[in-house]
């Protein structure tokens, strides 16, 4: 199971730019919610918390004796060793700045997301294109390196990472025939993408369907990755979606977290996939080679692509093999690992 965890940013300079840039991110997104949602302000949990039944209730006070079974646990619990080749868990950001990001991060990136929070942050909505999330990953560093039935055209032109505005761009692209893009005839109702980012080696899959030949609707936007968690209470705060820390060979724990985040914009669910990619480059540091490979998929396609994932990855260019290492196609290990 051991792989390299040499991460794809070299230098200690280029890895704290990086990581600044990040940060930038995370502070620009949640400026534009607040000024363009305010979902996240505390009037708007207190109302939701009185009147929405579906929204968490904050738990009753524990008697005593829960409170001493508790503190007995904790204390006879003895974790498994941390590898010594990690970096020590450290505050990223700290004081007033940290309080706000773990009360702002979890009401924007789970479940508890609201649509219009998802269109604000992301531009996703029901009637999100497949051009529009094409963009969006070019802006976030993705290239395109496989298009799985040939159909989906021309990839957008590259842009400057995090150069771009949900709201305007969207409303842009509302407008677009999705039939334009397409090239070929052979799969005229389902397009299947795979793109991987060359700054941190994440790797993301995109899939839409045609529904009653109404014209292309995304289905899900994934994206997967190796990252070594720095600060962990605030990479947990703004990473959801599925994930565990890898284990090393000699039975160490690790602090490599290996996951996907996602979306469902025809939902919308999934919470904010560019909130997400932010933390886990402002939280983290990208590990390539993959240590661990994830359970890599395309949603829940109904169609013949999700029996060949395999077969996709194994035929991904060679920098991508490169890049990733040959836990890209290796076997998920999804769940030999802690869950975090």
């Amino acid at each position: 199971m051991s792989g390299s965890h040499r991460p794809v940013v070299g230098s200690a300079e280029a890895g704290e730019h990086y990581r600044t840039r990040a940060l930038e991110q995370l502070w620009m997104l949640r400026d534009t919610e607040l000024m363009r949602a305010g979902h996240s302000t505390p009037e708007y949990i207190a109302a939701r918390v009185t009147n929405d039944l579906g929204y968490p209730k904050l738990p009753p006070p524990p008697l005593k004796h829960a409170l001493d079974d508790e503190s007995a646990v904790l204390n006879s619990a003895a974790g498994p060793p941390l590898a010594s080749w990690c970096e020590p868990d450290r505050q990223i950001v700290t004081g007033v700045h940290r309080e706000h990001l773990l009360q702002w991060l979890p009401q924007v990136v789970g479940w508890m997301t609201t649509p219009r929070q998802l269109e604000v942050l992301d531009g996703f909505t029901a009637r999100t294109s497949l051009a529009y999330v094409r963009e969006l990953l070019a802006s976030e560093g993705f290239d395109e390196v496989r298009d799985v039935f040939g159909n989906a055209g021309p990839a957008p032109a590259p842009r400057e990472l995090y150069d771009y505005h949900p709201v305007q761009d969207q409303a842009r692209r509302d407008a677009d025939a999705e039939r334009q893009d397409w090239t070929s005839t052979s799969v005229v109702d389902r397009v299947a993408l795979v793109l991987c980012c060359r700054v941190d080696g994440f790797l993301a899959t995109v899939h839409a369907v045609d529904i009653g030949g109404t014209g292309l609707s995304v289905q899900s936007v994934a994206v997967y990755y190796n990252v070594m968690v720095l600060d962990r209470e605030l990479s947990w705060a703004g990473v959801a979606g599925s994930r565990y820390l890898a284990w090393d060979a000699h039975g160490a724990r690790t602090t490599i977290q290996v996951g996907d985040i996602g979306n469902q914009p025809t939902c919308p669910s999934g919470g904010s996939l560019r909130v997400g990619l932010a933390a886990l480059r402002a939280f983290g540091r990208p590990v390539a080679p993959w240590y661990e490979s994830p359970l890599i998929g395309f949603g829940a396609d109904k169609s013949d692509v999700l029996g060949r994932v395999d077969e996709i990855l194994a035929g991904l260019p060679v920098w991508v093999h490169e890049l990733l290492g040959p836990q890209l196609t290796a076997p998920s290990q999804r769940g030999d690992g802690s869950a975090a």
